[in-house]
């Protein structure tokens, strides 16, 4: 299958990321968006710590509330500030980046913009949720892997 990949798979910045203990993934945009248009984020948990992975270069950080520092929309009714962890497509090198040992991990994709996810000072994350009428989330297009 791999004559059928948009981007070029890479073999030796896929061997990097084996080598360091991470599997690469390949981020295939067949969306009508831009690679610049589209925002990727991925969380989970590595060594009972939940984290997020910074996907320009494939770091691992914690899940802390000193990274909202994104301004949620004017209508917010909480006030918060989000995490700053979404990474355009077009700042991800050859599309690929390296995930590590994680569990429970999940990969959120957004179109057009960055979704708001706060982390909470006491650990954890509040994601995307459309049963809460006031979530800052609604009306932005994204899936989750």
């Amino acid at each position: 299958f791999r004559e059928e990949l948009a981007a070029p798979f890479n073999d030796a910045r896929n061997a990097n990321f084996v080598a360091s203990g991470k599997l690469p993934y390949l981020l295939d945009n067949k969306s009508r968006y831009g690679r610049d248009q589209v925002y990727i984020a991925a969380t989970g948990i590595v060594d009972g710590n939940p984290v997020w992975v910074h996907l320009s270069d494939s770091s691992i950080h914690p899940m802390d509330s000193s990274f909202n520092t994104i301004p949620g929309p004017s209508d917010d009714p909480t006030g918060w500030l989000y995490a700053d962890i979404f990474t355009r497509l077009s700042d991800i090198p050859l599309d690929t980046f390296g995930l590590p040992k994680i569990a429970a991990c999940k990969i959120f994709v957004s179109f057009e913009q960055p979704l708001y996810i706060y982390f909470h000072p006491t650990g954890g994350y509040t994601q995307p949720n459309f049963e809460n009428p006031t979530d800052p989330n609604h009306g932005i297009r994204f899936e989750t892997i």
